[in-house]
């Protein structure tokens, strides 16, 4: 027979962590999506265009072209780090528009943020 000031058990305890949990995970999910969307919505556009942009375009380009880590002035690429165009590469060797696929990988990555700050806090 069970009293009134007796434990809970361990699933019942655990029961109220782990929907908070999920309201949690639900509602950064829903922030990333909601940051991603906005991105996509206010950036139609396209984005600001200064010497890094055009440096990253550049090589994204040639890499699709298989050309290497070659800027827009044939130089090699060694003042920024090579992941952002090499992932643009893959889409624009597929056929994408490089502006385009800039815009969409920025929000990609901005989404991404948002839920790796969401779960870390």
């Amino acid at each position: 027979m069970r009293s009134s000031g007796s434990a809970t058990s361990p699933s019942e305890r655990a029961h109220p962590l782990n929907r908070q949990r999920l309201v949690g995970v639900l509602v950064i999910a829903l922030a990333a999506a909601v940051a991603t969307h906005a991105l996509v919505r206010t950036a139609s556009h396209g984005a600001a265009v200064g010497h890094d942009q055009v440096a990253y375009l550049s090589v994204a380009e040639n890499l699709a072209a298989g050309n290497g880590l070659v800027m827009f002035n044939g130089r090699r690429l060694w003042a920024w780090p090579p992941f952002y165009p090499a992932a643009m590469a893959v889409p624009i060797w597929l056929g994408g528009e490089p502006a385009e696929v800039g815009r969409w990988l920025n929000a990609l990555a901005f989404g991404v943020l948002v839920c790796v700050v969401g779960l870390w806090l």
